[in-house]
C-alpha cells in the first residue's frame, strides 16, 4: 500500500491514498480514493489503468477524452474511466475543477456500474447526493492512517479492509439510488475529438507522445504494447517501429527505464519495504524487480539506498 499527500498553497491541493497487492478476486475491492482541488488548466494523461475510476465533480467544469471522444464535465457530472481504457482529462483553465474520486476492482465492479447506468457508451452521469464527498473523505483518511500507524497486525489490514469495503459501498449505493430516482437524467453525449490532445508532446509521431504519456502516468499498471495498439487501433509492429525510430528504445525499454527512475525516487525514503517499492512501479515479483534494478544501475536496490 502508498500514499501520497500532495499539497501547494490555500487554494490547490491533492490528498490520495492507493493500496497495492489488493485481492481483485473478491467482489469488491478498494485500490484507491482521494480529493482534488485542480489549478486552471490542470490535465492528467493519457493513462491506463487496471481498474474503475470513477471521478465526482463537485466545481468547475473541463473535458474528459476517451479515445477519439470527448465529454464535457462538470459540477454534479460523475465519470467513469473503464480497466485498461485510454483516458486523458483537463480542467477548464477559468473555472477549474473540484472532484473525489475512487478506484475500484472485483468482480462485480463492472456489473455495479452498469446498473448505476454506465456503459462504454454513457461514460458520464449525474448524480446528486452530497454525502459522497464526506464519504470518499473518510475513506482516505482511514486509508492514510492505517498507512501511518506503525507495528500493524493481520489483523489490522483485515480490519481495514473490511471498514473500506462498508464505505465503498455506501458511495456506490448512493450513486445507484441517485440514477434511480431522477426520472429526467440529462446524459452528456460526447461530441468527436478534434483537437487531439492526447497526442500532444515533445516527439514527431502524436501515437509515439500518447505511449510516451500512457508509460509516464501508468508505469504501476500493467502495460502492454499490443493492448495499447489495439486501443488506439494501430498496427501493433507499426507502433513499435515508430516509438523506437522516435526514442531510441523500445517501448519494453523506455518502460523499464521510467519505472526504474522512479524506483530510485522512491528509494530515497529509508522505511518503505523494497517489496512495496517494486509494486509500486508495477513489479508484483520483488526479486524480478532487483535484477532488472541492478542491470539498469549496477547495483542493488538496498546497495542503492545505502548509497544515497
Amino acid at each position: 500500500m502508498g500514499e501520497e499527500i500532495l499539497e501547494t498553497d490555500g487554494r490547490y491541493f491533492q490528498k490520495c491514498v492507493h493500496f497495492f497487492n489488493v485481492n481483485r478476486n473478491v467482489e469488491l475491492s478498494f485500490i484507491q480514493s482521494g480529493h482534488h482541488v485542480t489549478e486552471p488548466g490542470y490535465q492528467y494523461g493519457p493513462l491506463i489503468r487496471d481498474h474503475y475510476l470513477v471521478h465526482f465533480i463537485k466545481s468547475g467544469k473541463g473535458k474528459l477524452y476517451l479515445h477519439n471522444m470527448v465529454y464535457k464535465v462538470q459540477a454534479g457530472n460523475c465519470f467513469l474511466i473503464y480497466p485498461n481504457q485510454i483516458a486523458y482529462y483537463q480542467a477548464d483553465s477559468n473555472d477549474p475543477w473540484e472532484y473525489y474520486w475512487l478506484g475500484i476492482s472485483g468482480v462485480m465492479s463492472e456489473n455495479i456500474f452498469h446498473n448505476i447506468g454506465f456503459n462504454y457508451k454513457r461514460m458520464v452521469l449525474p448524480f446528486k447526493s452530497s454525502e459522497i464527498y464526506s464519504t470518499i473523505e473518510n475513506i482516505t483518511e482511514e486509508g492514510i492512517k492505517h498507512e501511518t500507524e506503525e507495528g500493524k497486525h493481520d489483523t489490522d489490514e483485515i480490519a481495514i479492509y473490511l471498514q473500506l469495503g462498508s464505505l465503498l459501498r455506501k458511495v456506490l449505493y448512493y450513486l445507484m439510488e441517485d440514477n434511480r430516482s431522477n426520472n429526467e437524467v440529462k446524459y452528456r453525449n460526447p461530441e468527436e475529438d478534434m483537437v487531439t490532445v492526447m497526442g500532444n508532446g515533445k516527439y514527431a509521431d502524436r501515437y509515439v507522445n500518447i505511449v510516451a504519456k500512457i508509460i509516464q502516468n501508468s508505469y504501476s499498471q500493467d502495460i502492454r504494447v499490443e493492448q495499447i495498439a489495439e486501443k488506439l487501433n494501430i498496427n501493433r509492429s507499426y507502433l513499435s517501429a515508430t516509438f523506437k525510430k522516435n526514442t531510441g528504445l523500445s517501448i519494453k525499454e523506455f518502460l523499464i527505464s521510467y519505472r526504474i527512475d522512479q524506483s530510485c525516487v522512491l528509494l530515497r525514503d529509508k522505511y518503505r519495504p523494497i517489496a512495496e517499492i517494486s509494486s509500486a512501479v508495477g513489479y508484483d515479483d520483488p526479486l524480478y524487480f532487483s535484477r532488472l534494478f541492478k542491470k539498469q544501475v549496477g547495483c542493488s536496490p538496498s546497495e542503492y539506498r545505502n548509497r544515497i
